[in-house]
């Protein structure tokens, strides 16, 4: 029986990012399809209803409006020995909603999609790094260069928070829409979760809190320069003020229960 009431309890659900088959199982047949749809109500219903008669079952995917193609769906298939997948391909592509069609069978080597490369996020190319390469990366600066290394990541910070600047779609005019992007931007790709408190530029008054960022480690983690860098590059860009600055005055690395960012 199917328990609805799973995601009560939960904020958030963690985002596994990339289509993969890690999980798959070992007597499984799998393909990966890529479709490019007309983006008409019911498209996506047809092209699933075909696959459920041919009792293969999609297994993961994402559908995105992707500029050289439009409407594209892309998706993992599980289908059993029974199946032809030749005469699949052949029925799905004669539904008038379908555009165009590619697939390919994956071997026992291929866990990941095989159509797309590389990796963006509004047009800029991302890599996915882990938290512990991160951190990593933060302690043996710090311990080569000392505060040259806070700097550095300081610096690096503010480059990277120029680069999600230019993700602001142009319809965001008001400063609050801005940062309220900026905010949803950050927990959709990884960064961490963030608050803004009474921010005031003219004052020069006001706190960002944020937790769960990729910056909290088990050591060198009682400052954030990092994310610090980030923040920083938002304010100045927002309120058109590069004299703006922000220093940390609660660090989750030193027993607080956030980060906290005053500005100054």
């Amino acid at each position: 029986m199917v328990d609805k009431k799973i995601m009560k309890e939960k904020v958030y659900c963690k985002n596994p990012v990339l289509m993969n088959l890690l999980d798959r199982r070992e007597d499984g047949s799998y393909f990966e399809f890529l479709i490019v749809l007309e983006n008409v109500p019911g498209a996506i219903a047809k092209v699933s209803s075909t696959i459920s008669s041919f009792n293969a079952n999609i297994w993961s995917g994402f559908h995105a409006t992707i500029d050289e193609l439009g409407g594209a769906w892309a998706f993992f298939l599980e289908a059993p020995p029974s199946v032809s997948v030749d005469s699949l391909v052949k029925k799905i592509e004669a539904l008038k909603e379908v555009k165009e069609l590619r697939f390919r069978k994956l071997d026992k080597t291929e866990y990941f999609d095989v159509f797309f490369f590389p990796l963006c996020i509004g047009g800029n190319r991302v890599i996915i790094l882990t938290h512990e390469a991160f951190q990593d990366i933060k302690q043996h600066l710090i311990e080569l260069l000392g505060t040259g290394g806070e700097s550095i990541l300081f610096n690096e910070g503010l480059k990277v928070g120029n680069t999600i600047l230019r993700n602001i779609p142009a319809t965001l005019k008001i400063n609050n829409e801005k940062l309220n992007f900026l905010k949803d931007f950050l927990r959709a790709t990884g960064w961490g979760i963030i608050e803004y408190q009474e921010l005031n530029p003219l004052r020069k008054t006001g706190e960002i809190y944020m937790c769960n960022h990729i910056e909290i480690g088990p050591k060198y983690s009682k400052r954030c320069h990092f994310i610090r860098g980030i923040l920083t590059s938002f304010l100045r860009a927002i309120f058109d003020d590069e004299g703006l600055s922000l220093v940390e005055t609660e660090c989750i690395g030193a027993g607080a229960s956030k980060c906290v960012f005053k500005l100054v």
